[in-house]
C-alpha cells in the first residue's frame, strides 16, 4: 500500500464524525501578511471566550515582538471572518477543506492579503530520545523511544508502518510530536529490515502483530510509562496489524487509532483500491476489467496453472496500457506458478472485522478523501457499522477532505470568495492539519495526555 503518487486526486465531499468542526477556528495558525511581493511572518492563537472568540496575533521577527490581541473575532453571515490587524481591518475566508483562512487587510491601494494555515499547537514539554531493542522471539527489532519530560509515567502509544520494508522516516517526527504534548510514543524497524534473521517481505500480519505484542510487554516492563495506558497507532496495512494485535496482546491496549488503517478485509480492500485507481487512471472499461479480473484471480482457489497463465496474459496486456505498476505492487505479480501461495495479498489474507468488534476500548480511524487505496467512505462505514453492533460508543472515523493515502493535501491553485470578490492563492502539499487536530483531541478526551479526565 505505498502508492502515494497516485493518493491525493480524487475530491472528497464531507467530514463525518470529526471532532473538530470544520468552521472551528480555535487553535494555532501559521502564515502572513503578504504586500508589494513582501512577507511579514506571523503566528496568531485563536481561543474561545464565552461565546465568542479572540484572535492574537504575534510577529516574532520584530526587534521586540508584537502581540496584539483583538477584539472578538465575529463571523458574518455570509461566512467570512473580520478581525483587527496593526494594517487595518481584515476581511477573510475559510478554506475548510484545507484549513485556511485568506483575506485581504485594509484598503491599501498596494492590496495587502493575509493568509493564515491551521498548525499543530507549540509542544509543552521537552523530549528525551532513547535507542531501544525490543525482543520478539528470535527477532530484535531496533527502535526509539520518545518520552516527554517531566510527566510521570505518561500513557505510550506504538507506531506501526504500513505495507513495505522502508525505513520509519516520518512517523519518528509524529511521534516526536506527540512526546511533546506528553505521551511516550515508540518506533521501532519492521523484523528483517536488516535481513539478518529473514527478509522483510516475507513477514506475515501475525507476524507483525506479534511484534505490536512484545513491544506493548517491553514498555509495560520498564517502569517509567503506565502499563494501563498503552495503546498503537496502525498507518496503512499497520491498521490491520493492531487490530490482529488487539487480539493478541497480554494485557488490553488501551486504544487503537487507525491512520488510513483498512476496517475492510486484505481482499475487499485490494479489490476497491484496484476499481478506484482503475477510474483515477480514466482506463478504458476493458483495460478496467481486465485489472479487476487480475485482483479476481489472485483470490480464487484452485487450479494454480490455470489462474497463473491468464495472470500473464493480463500483465503483459496492462503493461502495454501502462497500468500495471499503478494498481500492482511487486509482490502482487507471481514469478511462477509456485508462487501463486507467496502472493502479498494470498499470504497476509485477513479480515479484522472480528478484533475490531470485539474491541473494548476507544478507536479513532482517519481516512482521506482522496486515497483511492484505502476508499474512505466504505472503511468508514464498516468501521460505525461494527462499533454498532458491539455498541462501542468511544469509536470514532472522520474522512478528511482532499487527503490522499499519507493524509497528504496536494499542491494547487484554489480560491475562495471574499465577499464581492474571488482570492486564489497557492496551496503548498502538507500534511493535513486535522491529522494531529484529531489525534490529539481523541487522545486527550481519552485521558492520555496529561491532566486529562478520563
Amino acid at each position: 500500500m505505498t502508492r502515494a503518487r497516485l493518493a491525493a486526486a480524487l475530491v472528497a465531499l464531507a467530514v463525518h464524525a470529526s471532532p473538530l468542526c470544520a468552521q472551528d477556528l480555535t487553535g494555532n495558525w501559521i502564515g502572513a501578511f503578504v504586500r508589494a511581493g513582501g512577507a511579514q511572518p506571523v503566528t496568531a492563537e485563536v481561543a474561545r471566550q464565552g461565546d465568542s472568540l479572540r484572535l492574537a496575533l504575534t510577529f516574532a521577527d520584530r526587534p521586540t515582538g508584537q502581540r496584539l490581541l483583538t477584539a472578538p473575532l465575529r463571523r458574518d453571515s455570509l461566512g467570512r471572518y473580520t478581525f483587527a490587524t496593526p494594517y487595518g481591518p481584515a476581511l477573510a475566508a475559510l478554506d475548510t477543506a484545507v484549513r485556511e483562512l485568506v483575506g485581504t487587510v485594509g484598503a491599501d491601494s498596494l492590496g495587502m492579503r493575509v493568509h493564515l494555515k491551521r498548525t499543530v499547537p507549540p509542544p509543552t514539554h521537552g523530549v528525551a530520545r532513547e535507542a531501544i531493542r525490543i525482543a520478539s522471539g528470535r527477532v530484535a527489532l531496533p527502535g526509539t523511544i520518545f518520552r516527554p519530560a517531566g510527566v510521570e509515567r505518561p500513557a505510550a502509544a506504538i507506531f506501526v508502518q504500513g505495507r513495505g520494508c522502508g525505513p520509519v522516516g516520518g512517523l519518528e517526527r509524529q511521534a516526536e510530536l506527540l512526546a511533546g504534548h506528553g505521551i511516550a510514543a515508540l518506533v521501532y524497524d519492521k523484523r528483517g529490515a536488516d535481513t539478518l534473521v529473514r527478509p522483510c517481505a516475507t513477514a506475515t500480519i501475525p507476524d507483525l502483530a506479534e511484534d505490536v505484542v512484545a513491544a506493548a510487554e517491553y514498555l509495560a516492563a520498564r517502569g517509567d510509562v503506565d502499563p494501563a495506558r498503552i495503546g498503537a497507532i496502525g498507518w496503512s496495512a499497520g491498521g490491520w496489524v493492531v487490530a490482529r494485535a488487539s487480539e493478541r496482546a497480554r494485557r488490553p491496549l488501551a486504544f487503537l487509532a487507525l491512520m488510513v488503517g483498512p476496517s475492510t478485509s486484505v481482499e475487499r480492500q485490494q479489490v476497491g483500491s484496484t476499481a478506484a485507481l482503475a477510474r483515477l487512471l480514466r482506463l478504458a472499461p476493458a483495460d478496467s476489467t481486465m485489472a479487476m479480473r487480475y485482483m479476481e484471480l489472485t483470490f480464487a482457489r484452485g487450479d494454480r496453472a490455470g489462474r497463473y497463465a491468464e495472470m500473464q496474459r493480463i500483465l503483459e496486456a496492462g503493461r502495454r496500457v501502462g497500468w500495471v505498476p499503478n494498481i500492482l505492487e511487486p509482490d502482487d505479480v507471481p514469478g511462477s506458478v509456485a508462487g501463486m501461495d507467496s502472493l502479498w495479498a494470498v499470504r497476509n489474507a485477513y479480515d479484522p472485522g472480528p478484533a475490531l468488534r470485539r474491541f473494548r476500548g476507544p478507536v479513532l480511524a482517519l481516512y482521506g478523501g482522496a486515497d483511492p487505496v484505502v476508499p474512505a467512505d466504505e472503511n468508514a462505514a464498516r468501521l460505525r457499522a461494527l462499533a454498532a453492533e458491539a455498541r462501542n460508543e468511544r469509536v470514532r472515523a472522520a474522512i478528511v477532505p482532499g487527503a490522499g493515502h499519507g493524509l497528504e493535501q496536494r499542491d494547487e491553485l484554489r480560491t475562495v470568495r471574499v465577499g464581492p470578490r474571488e482570492l486564489s492563492y497557492w496551496h503548498s502539499r502538507r500534511s493535513a492539519p486535522q491529522l494531529m487536530d484529531e489525534l490529539l483531541a481523541f487522545l486527550r478526551r481519552e485521558g492520555m495526555l496529561p491532566n486529562a479526565a478520563p
